[in-house]
């Protein structure tokens, strides 16, 4: 069985005139040797995190906004979100 690999090996900021600003987060998934990458919002970890708490004990993710606008964890190299959900 070949390991499954998670990433997020970027982000950027988004804003628009309908919407407040928000943060998209580029995942990369590595799975039977073929990488599979989508963008998602904070948001949507955020409800992901809160299903799995139903059946499992994940880890806390990182609050969400810092005064620059992206998760406060991210102005430590990001490495609190790189660990997790490790498969």
């Amino acid at each position: 069985m070949h390991p499954v690999r998670v990433s997020i090996p970027s982000f950027r900021s988004e804003n628009n005139s309908i919407e407040k600003g928000y943060t998209v987060f580029k995942i990369d998934v590595l799975m039977n040797g073929r990488l599979y990458s989508i963008e998602k919002r904070y948001s949507e970890f955020h409800a992901l995190h809160k299903m799995l708490k139903r059946s499992i004990k994940p880890p806390e993710i990182p609050s969400n906004t810092s005064e620059t606008g992206f998760p406060k964890s991210w102005s430590k190299g990001g490495k609190a979100w790189s660990s997790i959900y490790r498969l």
